[in-house]
């Protein structure tokens, strides 16, 4: 009985840890894969860690703009909720927004 609750004990913080480091990553898991994929090539190849993105939501109220960068043309995204996707990398972060709603890519790059 002893060693169950010495388990337990030990097995709780672990968990709890591994939610705060890796939350975004099991949560957001089919976003990820799903920004990771709409990054070209060339540009995966400088991700550190692609499952380890860093993932928020976010509702523009103001007029913003997302270009997308297979369309070469800018989104209006004020009011949709996104998914913002972030990527660590050897230079800059490679930032991807997609629709919260229909898990669409609407781009990687903002302007107000």
């Amino acid at each position: 009985m002893r060693k169950i609750q010495l388990i337990i004990t030990l097995l709780i913080p672990v968990l709890i840890l591994s939610y705060i480091w890796f939350g975004d990553s099991i949560i957001y898991s089919k976003e990820i894969k799903i920004a990771y994929d709409y990054v070209h090539p060339r540009s995966q190849k400088t991700i550190k860690n692609w499952k380890l993105a860093q993932v928020t939501s976010y509702t523009p109220t103001g007029d913003t703009e997302i270009k997308n960068n297979k369309t070469d043309k800018y989104v209006n995204v004020q009011g949709k909720e996104l998914v913002i996707v972030s990527f660590k990398t050897h230079d800059e972060e490679i930032t991807v927004f997609i629709d919260k709603n229909t898990n669409e890519v609407l781009g990687n790059g903002m302007k107000k």
